[in-house]
């Protein structure tokens, strides 16, 4: 674990003054233009927008708070709802857009889960899968970069963009939660989002049992249903 694990460990909500100038020591111009400290920003934009910019005391914020992981659970069902948004404008419903928020919450515990796999029990790191998913709760806002690019460039261009933000983020996450060096860390990210990958597309190729059974019935009624009106 990283240094520092048994000293107090406060929320995001109850960030110390000394914190948020130290997360980003940038000139006074780039922090006048991202609205840092001492302008109002809510207590969790203060360690997100670190984040974003792979900065890691914004991740060793996460991984000391004593409520980390229900912070990065926010974090990424807000990020899902966002990226619902043209679903709720649209025709999609309220129980579509719940479970698509459910199903992104769903897909952090599994990409926690299998950094933690990767990096702890393969490639000899130091950490728990608590840490693990309260850093990797800051991999998932570059999501909403693809909404912000679909403009510009293309959809796939612009989820590219995105997905490579979020490995280094994710990077970043599995580094300073597992205590790993810069190679072995990034080979945990990388295969962590890989196996996500491949799941993704293997559940989308093939159906569930339970839809595909429901397409049998559905099936066997209309063939009846034709043979008795012949």
């Amino acid at each position: 674990m990283p240094s520092g694990a048994g000293e107090a460990r406060p929320g995001l909500g109850g960030a110390s003054p000394r914190f948020c100038p130290a997360l980003l020591p940038v000139s006074g111009r780039a922090r006048r233009f991202l609205l840092l400290p001492p302008y109002p920003w809510p207590p969790m934009l203060r360690v997100i927008l670190p984040g974003l910019f792979l900065r890691r005391q914004a991740y060793l914020r996460m991984v000391l708070a004593r409520e980390g992981v229900a912070d990065a659970a926010l974090v990424v069902a807000v990020v899902y709802l966002v990226l619902a948004v043209p679903g709720i404008l649209g025709a999609s419903g309220l129980l579509a857009v719940a479970g698509f928020v459910v199903g992104g919450v769903f897909s952090w515990i599994a990409l926690s889960g299998l950094t933690y796999l990767a990096g702890r029990h393969v490639l000899e790191g130091d950490g728990t899968f608590p840490s693990v998913m309260a850093a990797a709760g800051l991999a998932f806002p570059p999501l909403v970069v693809s909404l912000a690019l679909r403009p510009f460039l293309p959809p796939l261009a612009a989820l590219a963009v995105s997905s490579v933000w979020l490995l280094a983020c994710l990077w970043q996450a599995a580094r300073v939660s597992l205590d790993l060096p810069r190679g072995r860390a990034a080979a945990a990210a990388a295969t962590s989002l890989e196996a996500c990958a491949l799941r993704r597309r293997s559940s989308l190729r093939r159906p569930s049992s339970w839809y595909a059974s429901r397409v049998r019935r559905r099936r066997r009624w209309s063939v009846s249903s034709w043979l008795r009106r012949s």
